[in-house]
């Protein structure tokens, strides 16, 4: 498994594998920032918000507003009348009014 971290030399975001890890050494308020050694060098794991920055700035992800960030692909039906992404039964996320229309588009333009 691959997982997301932040150069801590060059501040560049990279994928690693799991298996390169040494060891994770927390630190910061109440363990907060988690620096990760490999033999290859020195990372920080991301944090929550930087994470779903990474998935959105490299297309998995879209924001609907400043809450919900939903994967386009996987959308089985748009709920317009309710402004809803529908992914399966029981399964919605909400989308703002102001980029509905967007969202719409940009899943309609996915087939």
């Amino acid at each position: 498994m691959n997982i997301p971290v932040i150069d801590i030399e060059t501040k560049e975001i990279k994928m690693i594998s799991v298996d390169e890890v040494l060891y994770i050494l927390r630190s910061g308020i109440n363990g907060s920032i988690q620096k990760v050694s490999t033999e290859n060098g020195e990372y920080r794991l991301l944090s929550e918000t930087e994470f779903v920055k990474y998935l959105t700035d490299t297309g998995h992800l879209k924001f609907s507003d400043g809450g919900v960030a939903v994967n386009l692909k996987k959308v089985k039906r748009i709920d317009p009348m309710n402004r809803k992404l529908v992914f399966s039964e029981g399964i919605e996320a909400s989308v703002s009014t102001a980029r509905f229309k967007e969202i719409e588009e940009d899943i309609l333009n996915l087939t």
